[in-house]
C-alpha cells in the first residue's frame, strides 16, 4: 500500500480547519477498508465511498453526485482533491466543482498543458495542500 508523506497530518490539518472529507475511490472495499483501518485513516472522513460498494465509478458523475446530494453540499463551496486527470478532475469538471490535481504520478508540464481535461489548480507536493485550505 502506498501511503503519501504527511498524509494523516495533512488530513488532520484540514478536519481541525473545520473542512468535511469524503473518501471517493474507484477502489476495492475488500481491500480498502483494510487498508484505511491499518493506516489509522477512517477518522479523517466524513464518509468514504468505494465504487466496489457503488457499482459505479469516476468519472460517471453518478459518483460525485451521490457525495453532493447526501450532504447537501453546495457545488461552489466544494472541491475535488485526486490524483488522476481522467477520473478525479474529470468527475469534478462533469459536475461543476473545482478539481484539484495533487499531482504525484507525475503528469509532466506538457501533458498538463495538452490535456483536454484542465485541473484548477495543481499541486506538486502534499503540504501544499494546507495552504490551498488556509
Amino acid at each position: 500500500m502506498l501511503v503519501y508523506p504527511h498524509i494523516k497530518e495533512v488530513l488532520t490539518f484540514l478536519k481541525d480547519q473545520g473542512c468535511h472529507l469524503y473518501l471517493l475511490s474507484n477502489a476495492q472495499a475488500a481491500f480498502t477498508n483494510a487498508e484505511i483501518d491499518l493506516m489509522e485513516l477512517r477518522s479523517c472522513f466524513d464518509t468514504i465511498y468505494l465504487s466496489s460498494d457503488a457499482g459505479i465509478c469516476k468519472p460517471q458523475p453518478e459518483f460525485l453526485k451521490q457525495v453532493l446530494d447526501d450532504y447537501g453540499l453546495n457545488p461552489s463551496e466544494t472541491v475535488m482533491v485526486g490524483n488522476d486527470l481522467t477520473t478525479d478532475i474529470a468527475v469534478a469538471k462533469a459536475v461543476g466543482i473545482d478539481g484539484i490535481l495533487l499531482n504525484t504520478f507525475p503528469y509532466s508540464r506538457q501533458e498538463l498543458e495538452t490535456s483536454p481535461i484542465k485541473p484548477d489548480r495543481v499541486i506538486t507536493d502534499i503540504e501544499d495542500l494546507k495552504t490551498v485550505f488556509t
